[in-house]
């Protein structure tokens, strides 16, 4: 589930994440990149941690976040499923393999200054950019983004794992919600511009 992480500066809480990509002007849309981060083989630390161990996985994930991106203010939120999005205003400098090896290094600080006794470890898909001419078409930018790391997550397995057949990641809630508030949104915009269509 999408859990609320607090206590963490720049980290929203799902809704208001949403709340804050809708609220974004065209303007500053155009200059603004998303990025998908997860933790991997997630479904296993859930199914090996207890409850409370594994938030404060989340937690560790979430501070390691806001802790690397720091200098570029990035606005964090965790989405469920062990998926954190980073939006970031303005250019994104160095790769997403950098990126990821950052955050991993910070996590690996973190589990050890709490001695937690797991490991863990994130993999970060591509930054898509958000620009677009609607609010909807920056969500489904969103959604791309998520594809992008449940994609990358998939060929790590398949890497780690040549033998193991491995069926995919699927397709998540998280992308699903995403979508159905894009499609919301277009319809929203299609029955305002066209009083044709509405049935009164």
């Amino acid at each position: 589930e999408a859990i609320a992480i607090e206590g963490i500066n720049r980290v929203l809480r799902y809704t208001e994440f949403d709340n804050y990509i809708m609220q974004l002007s065209q303007g500053r849309m155009f200059n603004t990149r998303a990025t998908a981060i997860k933790l991997f083989d997630v479904a296993n630390l859930h199914k090996t941690l207890s409850a409370e161990e594994f938030e404060n996985v989340l937690r560790d994930c979430a501070l390691s976040l806001a802790n690397v991106t720091k200098g570029s203010n990035d606005i964090i939120s965790y989405r469920g499923n062990g998926v954190f999005l980073s939006v970031r205003h303005g250019r994104v400098i160095g790769t997403a393999a950098d990126f990821e090896d950052k955050i991993n290094r910070m996590l690996r600080t973190c589990l050890a200054q709490r001695q937690a006794g797991t490991e863990a470890e994130v993999i970060v898909g591509d930054s898509v950019s958000l620009r677009s001419l609607s609010k909807s078409g920056s969500l489904m930018s969103l959604s791309r983004a998520i594809e992008s790391v449940e994609l990358r997550e998939e060929a790590v397995r398949d890497q780690a794992f040549p033998k193991r057949a491995y069926s995919g990641p699927g397709y998540n809630s998280e992308q699903e919600h995403v979508r159905k508030q894009a499609y919301q949104s277009v319809l929203r915009d299609l029955f305002r511009d066209e009083p044709s269509l509405r049935s009164d």
